[in-house]
């Protein structure tokens, strides 16, 4: 599998989609069907998959929450000393590294409301525990970050949703290689000869991956250029996610 392969089933065009600071890692061929002690130190090293975790574990058996649907005020200021998360978080809308998941949670029904209770739900997957079944475990994850990735294509922006698509998402597949994407630093962009289309290009894609560096998918850092490392199961998880966002959208047709 690689980059161009999985966005051409998702039918966008090529030549108007392609990221000019990809062009030399578009056809990289990306990791597939790796054993599970590969996969499973990933999921250890990947925040997201853990605060998911945690925050499941939070609700247990249900825990009042507010008319939004999210965890109160006290509750989130519990959980991040829980998660060891140092941010001032008036409510849980101020704290992007808890938002990221609980919205991901609340879309593959893994948390419902009742009122202004949240309850856990049934999940569009069994939520397992790496010690208790290690291959639902996996598969439990699988389905996590694709509907974190769905979730975001299918969301306007002031939603959370993706700025830039395909973009963003040919980034986040070029970031799964092991020596990660590096991007050039703002400043050494603003001095070369990019038209507005390039640099905003340039612009939403860096929007969406810190975006995302906040959700914790993804790991970052900095000197002369930007460098972003995500987990290879996300590779997978957008391939699920277009392609079943494809088919929604055939049969909507039909």
């Amino acid at each position: 599998m690689n980059v161009t392969d999985t966005l051409d089933d998702a039918e966008f065009d090529p030549d108007d989609a392609w990221p000019w600071f990809l062009e030399d890692a578009l056809d990289a061929e990306l990791a597939t069907d790796r054993p599970y002690e590969e996969l499973r130190a990933e999921f250890e090293d990947t925040p997201f998959i853990l605060r998911a975790r945690a925050l499941l574990e939070f609700v247990g058996e249900g825990r009042e929450g507010t008319d939004e649907g999210v965890l109160t005020d006290a509750d989130t200021v519990e959980i991040l000393q829980q998660l060891g998360i140092e941010r001032e978080a008036t409510t849980m809308w101020d704290a992007p590294e808890l938002i990221g998941p609980w919205l991901t949670l609340f879309d593959g029904d893994w948390v419902d409301v009742e009122g202004t209770r949240i309850v856990p739900g049934e999940g569009i997957a069994p939520a397992a525990h790496p010690d208790e079944d290690p291959e639902t475990y996996a598969l439990f994850v699988h389905a996590l970050l694709s509907r974190l990735i769905g979730s975001m294509i299918e969301r306007e922006l002031d939603e959370g949703g993706f700025v830039g698509v395909p973009d963003s998402l040919a980034a986040l597949m070029v970031a799964t290689r092991p020596e990660g994407l590096t991007m050039p630093h703002p400043e050494a962009v603003m001095k070369m000869d990019k038209d507005p289309d390039e640099l905003g290009q340039y612009v939403d894609t860096l929007q969406d991956l810190s975006r995302l560096g906040l959700y914790g998918v993804l790991h970052s850092g900095e000197d002369e250029g930007l460098h972003f490392r995500a987990p290879g199961i996300i590779t997978d998880a957008i391939d699920a996610a277009v392609t079943a966002i494809s088919q929604t959208l055939e049969d909507d047709d039909d």
